[in-house]
């Protein structure tokens, strides 16, 4: 085989993967919400009131630790727009 059919065999094949994961994931987060009858903001791995601002801040503070971990420092995020936005 050549590096490019390898390639594509191993990225269809973790594509795959992902998916069959994220499609378990949810049927165990549905069947879970079913079975508690849970009014939650969410349904199942889904958040029904996603805000980017708060996504963006929550893996904004993750990465600036690893980067004041391991290079000494770290960048300020600016967060420019609608910050009380939120959606499915």
């Amino acid at each position: 085989m050549s590096a490019a059919q390898i390639n594509s065999f191993l990225d269809a094949t973790i594509r795959s993967r992902i998916s069959v994961r994220l499609i378990a994931e949810q049927h165990v987060c549905l069947s879970h919400a079913i079975a508690q009858d849970d009014n939650a903001a969410q349904t199942g791995i889904v958040d029904t009131h996603c805000s980017p601002k708060r996504m963006i801040e929550m893996c904004g503070s993750f990465v600036s630790e690893l980067c004041e971990a391991t290079l000494g420092g770290t960048t300020t995020i600016e967060i420019d727009g609608q910050g009380d936005a939120s959606f499915p």
